[in-house]
């Protein structure tokens, strides 16, 4: 088996990962071992349990956990690609059509993520530009809620949640390993056109998203208490207060889409009453996600290549130019020696001539002469033409010692 390219099954994916632990077999694909985790859970492929590498080696028989049956919508086989966004590399799979609407329980059941983020936003307050809370916490839900709506917000989340989970959706926290990306959410009930408002600030938002599996397919979603606007007594301006009632986004995270649906409480119907129509839109929009992904992907292989070759011509152009530069640098260095030649040959010709002229001279200045001679012989002893030419630095040298940045060289 090629474990740099693997290409498995879940039932030979199953064998391995109780065969050795799987920081040990993740090492052998080449992937960390929160990586090869996620892998397992995507197709839903059992893992060892906290202790049992210790019994075994204790000369222990630790129960297996069985393989499942796999579920409609889980990947069956685990297919390595260099060019998906996709931290597990496999491509996320919608549930099957539904054929009826399960029954409602008639309970709601409470969710683990809201229990954590009723006391976190409970011990936080709203900053001074924003109605909504803002937790120092950041790994919480994503809801945006006002102080005096958190309990009806907090039941609102527990409603649809457990909506969800009768339709077998479940909710969670997205894995930073994912890469997902929330999009900007409109708070105000009745939105404005906030272009050219200087002063707006954007709201709290949590770092992780609140993702609702459809299959393998993540569906992002955000509440949001939407607000209005009002002119308290005695204010020339207007300010923002909570509503009370909620809008909710449903929007796809995965990079290089772009996906997003939202819908809102009106007097007439409130959200609640209207969970299986927005459970539905978001099982069609589960569908459509895969083929997102992949236009996208393909968009971004393309402006990657766009963006390569820009800045592959740009180095062309900066070398043509560095090239030009370091040749005219040469061209003038080269001028500048050749006067400097001239100069050393003029007063060498003179000191020959003066030389020569001296036994012309009366012999009552002869002696004088040749003394300055003399002095002037040492004090225009100079280089020569060949140290001239060797302290000149051809175009190539020049270029050679350019740092590597202002220079391109073809692959």
């Amino acid at each position: 088996m090629n474990m740099d390219k693997p290409n498995l099954d879940r039932q030979e994916l199953y064998r391995l990962v109780w065969s050795e632990p799987i920081s040990k077999l993740a090492s052998s694909f080449n992937v960390s071992g929160s990586y090869l985790a996620r892998i397992c859970r995507d197709l839903d492929v059992p893992t060892p349990p906290r202790g049992y590498w210790a019994q075994l080696k204790a000369g222990n028989k630790p129960k297996m956990t069985a393989l499942p049956a796999r579920k409609p919508g889980t990947p069956s086989v685990w297919i390595r690609s260099a060019s998906s966004s996709i931290p597990t590399d496999i491509r996320p799979v919608p549930p099957e059509p539904r054929e009826e609407i399960p029954v409602p329980r008639r309970k709601v059941v409470s969710h683990g993520l809201l229990e954590d983020a009723n006391d976190i936003f409970a011990k936080s307050k709203a900053s001074y530009s924003s109605v909504f809370l803002s937790p120092r916490h950041r790994k919480v839900v994503d809801i945006l809620t006002t102080p005096e709506s958190l309990g009806r917000t907090i039941t609102f989340a527990q409603r649809l949640y457990s909506r969800l989970k009768d339709y077998g959706y479940q909710v969670t926290l997205a894995n930073h390993e994912d890469s997902f990306c929330k999009p900007d959410v409109d708070e105000e009930e009745i939105p404005r056109d906030k272009k050219n408002d200087q002063y707006r600030t954007f709201p709290w938002r949590p770092s992780p998203c609140t993702v609702a599996y459809f299959g393998t397919v993540a569906v992002g979603l955000t509440i949001v208490e939407m607000t209005i606007r009002v002119k308290p007594p005695g204010w020339y301006s207007e300010k923002s207060e909570g509503s009370g009632r909620y809008r909710l986004y449903a929007y796809s995270p995965y990079r290089h889409t772009s996906l997003i649906r939202s819908w809102q409480d009106t007097k007439e119907q409130p959200l609640t009453s209207r969970f299986d129509e927005i459970i539905s839109d978001m099982e069609t929009m589960s569908r459509s996600i895969p083929g997102l992904i992949e236009e996208g992907e393909k968009r971004a292989r393309i402006e990657q290549e766009r963006r390569e070759a820009e800045w592959k011509e740009h180095q062309r152009k900066q070398d043509l130019e560095s090239r030009e530069r370091v040749r005219k640098e040469s061209q003038e260095s080269l001028k500048e020696l050749i006067n400097t030649w001239a100069i050393l040959k003029n007063q060498r010709a003179f000191l020959e001539e003066l030389a020569g002229s001296i036994d012309e001279v009366a012999p009552e200045t002869r002696e004088l002469l040749l003394g300055r001679l003399g002095e002037a012989q040492s004090l225009l002893v100079g280089k020569t033409v060949a140290d001239i030419i060797q302290s000149w630095k051809t175009p190539e040298e020049r270029y050679a010692a350019l740092p590597s940045w202002l220079k391109y060289e073809e692959e």
